[in-house]
């Protein structure tokens, strides 16, 4: 499953007693793992959440059933939380996977006559991964460092005023494969074939029957813009 930043995430957690035996003081709980969680928009929907382990639990005082959970009995609880909206500072040398975990263990200390355990517990967890968010910084130039400049400022009618312009991309979330940038050149606007790329990058290439200007570049590793120089 995957999701993205500023996402509304709404969980349902399913339990039920399988056995042919009474279980008494279930508890349920559930840990939220990832730095994207916004936990000041958790709505908990009655569960007790513990700020300092991030773990929601459930037990006989919120779900009645708990108490004495009988055979064939099942039911679910459910919770919501907002992802925050941006991905946190990065430091370099950081994992490049960016995700959140959500573990539920459902469980009770009274373990029945016969078993040697020193509780009766089920465990699930469900990984979401976090969609990158890569940025593309678009400026036009007329006396550009590299290039330099040509034609009259402000245009003129009849007369030929030649821009430079960068694309800069920068992406603090997951790598991001089979990336290209696509540009459309407007009616009055021509293509001269005078490029170049950062990175060792391959240039950007013109479509003459689209008017397109493509750059395709493949992966856009993660930490690029932040890490390691932008992509120009």
């Amino acid at each position: 499953y995957s999701s993205s930043p500023g996402d509304r995430l709404a969980y349902t957690v399913k339990y039920s007693n399988n056995s042919n035996m009474n279980l008494f003081g279930m508890n349920l709980a559930v840990k939220l793992e990832g730095d994207m969680f916004d936990f000041a928009a958790l709505d908990t929907r009655g569960g007790f959440f513990d700020e300092a382990t991030k773990t929601i639990t459930w037990n006989s005082t919120t779900v009645p059933d708990f108490a004495n959970f009988e055979p064939n009995k099942k039911g679910q609880v459910g919770f919501n939380i907002i992802l925050k909206s941006f991905f946190p500072s990065i430091a370099a040398g950081a994992t490049s996977d960016r995700f959140i975990k959500a573990s539920a263990k459902f469980s009770t200390p009274n373990v029945p006559t016969g078993f040697s355990s020193d509780d009766i517990s089920v465990s699930s967890s469900l990984v979401t991964k976090i969609g990158t968010q890569p940025s593309l910084n678009q400026s036009a130039y007329y006396n550009d460092p590299d290039f330099g400049s040509s034609g009259p400022l402000p245009p003129r009618v009849s007369e030929d005023t030649f821009y430079t312009i960068h694309w800069q991309l920068a992406n603090p979330g997951n790598a991001v494969g089979s990336a290209k940038v696509v540009g459309g050149l407007p009616q009055g606007v021509e293509w001269v074939d005078t490029v170049k790329s950062s990175s060792g990058q391959p240039a950007p290439t013109f479509n003459p029957n689209s008017s397109e200007v493509i750059w395709n570049f493949g992966t856009l590793p993660y930490g690029a813009g932040l890490f390691s120089p932008k992509y120009e």
